[in-house]
């Protein structure tokens, strides 16, 4: 797949599967001059980013803990996973012409809820700050899991905690709750409004 995208780079070529690359002046054409070229990368596209990206998501979940920060880790992959559906949906398509020319290029699922040409970038832009805000969210939610997990192993004790103690640590973990609410509710605002604007704007 690297090795790919480095000779597409080289032969100013693209992929109708990162149409950001033709949207940004990056590369001229979503084609190349050579249709093997084309099938092979859309074959490794498929299993770099569908594949292996939805089998990323099956572990992560599958082990992650759903309770406190890592709800917002939890946030996270789904964020990811969503704008990389809403890209399928409405850039791309599920199944984009691999070829340009032959059988193959007869072979093809449109995108759902087509944008326009005027609007790609926009969309392209929005994906970005998706899958940074997912990232963001994972790695913040899995590093403050691991750090409170510590301070737990660290303060253990086998004296008897009091009736303070308790109630103290139920106002902190309240007060973490909130914060949790408020971070993944305004992920979800940032991932839905300009999609909205997009779409019925």
């Amino acid at each position: 797949y690297s090795s790919q995208v480095k000779i597409m780079i080289n032969y100013n070529f693209g992929s109708p599967y990162h149409p950001s690359w033709v949207a940004r002046g990056l590369v001229k054409d979503y084609y190349s001059f050579n249709d093997a070229a084309d099938l092979t990368y859309g074959i490794a596209t498929v299993l770099m980013t569908v594949i292996a990206t939805f089998s990323g998501v099956i572990v992560v979940i599958k082990n992650i803990h759903f309770k406190g920060w890592g709800q917002l880790s939890a946030n996270g992959i789904l964020l990811i996973t969503f704008s990389a559906l809403y890209m399928l949906a409405a850039v791309t398509g599920p199944f984009p012409k691999m070829v340009s020319t032959g059988f193959m290029s007869l072979i093809e699922v449109k995108p759902f809820i087509p944008l326009q040409p005027s609007q790609l970038e926009h969309a392209i832009n929005t994906h970005v700050r998706d899958l940074l805000l997912g990232m963001m969210c994972l790695m913040g939610g899995l590093g403050l899991d691991m750090y409170t997990r510590i301070l737990k192993e660290k303060t253990k004790s086998t004296e008897e905690v009091t009736e303070e103690e308790k109630k103290k640590a139920k106002e902190e973990i309240e007060l973490r709750n909130q914060a949790i609410f408020a971070v993944i509710s305004v992920t979800w605002i940032l991932f839905f409004a300009p999609k909205f604007y997009l779409h019925l704007g």
